[in-house]
């Protein structure tokens, strides 16, 4: 490494005060860096520049983001496995407990599908309460972890940093509207998908034993 009198390096150089050699740019979105470096690269046209993403330039730390990203991935897919598993024993256990209430139901002339409409109502309304109260209880929590975040300081120090990138020893949540989106409407998915073997179940009863059961 050489300390030297930035106009010195200019002049070794032949560099002009208004003149560069490397100009980074920041955006708000990383997941944006390959479209924006592309544009650049159509807009500059056959000028003698490189329009590099921090994939290419910082490929240590872009490892670390797709590797976290794999884990999230990983953690979100068992958890709906988890969450898909409970409501499913719950429904389950519930049509176990009614054999007798839908036997009654099949003998005065209701049909099996009416049957299997009535448990994936219940799953429906077991998703959509679910939803809400999550939302609500989730809100206050991300707002905060947002804004103010988790000083880490104390246990990292100030200069940490990955991949030779220096990181805020605060940790905060950001969710992107898309992200949320479509963990809601996987885990909705879920919950009625979590629904279809107890609704078949409680379709395929037979009346008679049915009513058999106390």
């Amino acid at each position: 490494m050489a300390l030297l009198p930035i106009g010195r390096v200019r002049n070794t150089l032949r560099y002009d005060k208004g003149e560069a050699s490397f100009v980074a740019l920041f955006i708000d979105d990383q997941r944006q860096a390959e479209t924006v470096a592309g544009k650049l690269t159509t807009l500059l046209g056959n000028r003698k520049l490189d329009v590099l993403s921090f994939h290419e330039t910082q490929a240590e730390m872009a490892g670390i983001i797709s590797l976290d990203r794999l884990f999230n991935y990983l953690l979100q897919f068992l958890v709906g496995l988890v969450i898909a598993a409970g409501i499913m024993n719950t429904l389950l256990m519930s049509v176990f407990e009614r054999q007798r209430e839908f036997g009654v139901m099949l003998a005065i002339g209701m049909e099996p599908r009416q049957i299997v409409k009535l448990v994936l109502a219940e799953s429906l309304l077991i998703g959509v309460a679910g939803l809400v109260l999550g939302t609500i209880l989730t809100v206050p929590w991300y707002a905060y972890m947002s804004s103010v975040g988790i000083d880490f300081s104390r246990l990292v120090g100030e200069n940490y940093s990955a991949g030779g990138v220096l990181v805020d020893p605060v940790l905060k949540f950001r969710l992107y509207f898309e992200s949320g989106l479509i963990i809601g409407v996987v885990l909705f998915g879920l919950t009625l998908s979590a629904g279809l073997y107890p609704a078949y179940r409680a379709g395929r009863l037979p009346p008679v034993e049915s009513l058999k059961q106390i």
